[in-house]
């Protein structure tokens, strides 16, 4: 008989770009990859097989919002295939919807839907933009947030861990805090977002989101959920779709959430493995709790 190794699964989100690795990885002809592209193509339009292979498309962020979810959704299954079995499971930020489609929550497609609609009714009235904050603490950047007034600007959009914070909001205002972090000794790293998730500016949009939810079939998760807003267990329908309007205009809090997860696993050294092919999310993972054990795609297929 052939025994799982358990662990804590943690999904990113959007943010990076696969088309520059995914030949390298020789991920491109694994059958699920083209099963889905084909299902995505077929249901929704959305032609994977030209992304990947850089050719133009339109609408290119949505795409690639999309082959993120969906090459995330087969290193999933190839965890599974080398019997690793989630724990639980735990979605950052967009990683939330591919967390909930590879718990069998939501379907492939519904997962692409919600993806389609997000970019569709958030019309952006000024530019907006995410970073990273490194090296500098929450009470330090909410100071300089308002003394520069930019309170209604720009937003803690995440808690990392007590040393990197995600600011999310108006681009301008994102740049104007980055150069004014970077002069207080911070370092930046820039996220490949043109909208300011997890704050109020995307409340308008969450309503009509809620709308498109409540017309889809939910399942209850076949693997406990740990929300990394409020860090509540989440399993059934309901809280569910709760947790994907949430999602949108509330602060993360990272932190919070790898903590409860190495407190609730009732292990000395609670192993975490992230489902993508980089480790942004390891890294600052790992920070948080030295004594648990991160796995990545490298470490596992490397």
């Amino acid at each position: 008989m052939q025994f799982y190794k358990e662990m804590i699964f943690i999904f990113s989100g959007i943010g990076t770009d696969y088309r520059q690795i995914i030949h390298k990885y020789d991920l491109y002809s694994h059958d699920l990859l083209q099963n889905y592209m084909q299902r995505a193509y077929n249901v929704h339009g959305i032609n994977l097989m030209d992304f990947f292979n850089n050719k133009q498309v339109e609408n290119q962020v949505l795409h690639n919002w999309i082959g993120i979810y969906t090459l995330d959704c087969v290193i999933f299954e190839k965890y599974r295939s080398v019997f690793l079995k989630p724990r639980c499971l735990m979605g950052y930020s967009m990683g939330l919807i591919t967390a909930l489609q590879c718990g069998k929550a939501l379907s492939y497609e519904d997962g692409i839907e919600l993806l389609i609609e997000i970019r569709r009714n958030h019309k952006v009235k000024s530019l907006e933009s995410m970073s990273a904050i490194i090296g500098l603490d929450y009470a330090d950047i909410m100071d300089l947030i308002n003394k520069h007034s930019l309170n209604d600007k720009v937003f803690i959009a995440s808690e990392n861990n007590t040393q990197c914070f995600i600011v999310s909001g108006m681009k301008d205002a994102i740049l104007h805090l980055n150069k004014i972090a970077e002069s207080k000794g911070g370092r930046i790293g820039y996220i490949d977002a043109d909208y300011a998730f997890h704050t109020k500016l995307l409340k308008k949009c969450s309503s009509k989101i809620n709308d498109v939810v409540n017309k889809m079939k939910i399942n209850n998760l076949e693997f406990p959920l740990l929300s990394s807003i409020d860090q509540r267990w989440i399993i059934n329908q309901e809280d569910i779709k709760k947790e994907l309007v949430n999602n949108l205009f509330n602060k993360m809090c990272w932190e919070k959430s790898i903590l409860k997860a190495t407190e609730d696993s009732n292990q000395a050294n609670s192993e975490f493995i992230e489902v993508s092919l980089g480790k942004s999310l390891t890294n600052s993972s790992q920070i948080i709790s030295k004594s648990n054990i991160f796995h990545t795609y490298d470490s596992i297929f490397g």
